[in-house]
C-alpha cells in the first residue's frame, strides 16, 4: 500500500531547506521587524494608557475638593431654594427685586 521512494524523500527535504533559507532571508527579518514595532507601540499606548489614568485620578481628587468647598459655601442645594423648601431664603443678589 504504502511505498517508500528514496529519491521523493532526498527531494523533499532538499526542496524543504530551500524554502527553509528563502523564508529565513527574505522573511524572517521583516517578521521580527513588524513584531518589534508592534510591541513598541503597544508599550507606548500602555504608557498613555497609565498617564490618563494618573490625570482623571488627579482631576477626581480635585472635583471631589471642589464638591466639598462647594457643599460648605452652599450647605442648602440649589434646587430646593428654587422649589421654596427652605424658609427664608434670601436672594442671591442681596435684598433688591427687579
Amino acid at each position: 500500500m504504502f511505498e517508500i521512494n528514496p529519491g521523493l524523500i532526498v527531494w523533499t527535504i532538499i526542496t524543504f531547506l530551500v524554502l527553509l533559507s528563502v523564508m529565513t532571508k527574505f522573511a524572517w527579518k521583516p517578521i521580527l521587524k513588524m513584531l518589534e514595532e508592534r510591541e513598541s507601540k503597544i508599550r507606548i499606548a500602555l504608557e498613555e494608557a497609565d498617564r490618563a489614568r494618573t490625570e482623571a485620578a488627579e482631576m477626581l481628587k480635585q472635583n471631589e475638593k471642589n464638591l466639598a468647598r462647594a457643599e460648605e459655601e452652599y450647605p442648602v442645594h440649589p434646587d430646593a431654594v428654587l422649589h421654596g423648601d427652605v424658609p427664608h431664603q434670601r436672594p442671591v443678589g442681596g435684598d433688591r427685586l427687579q
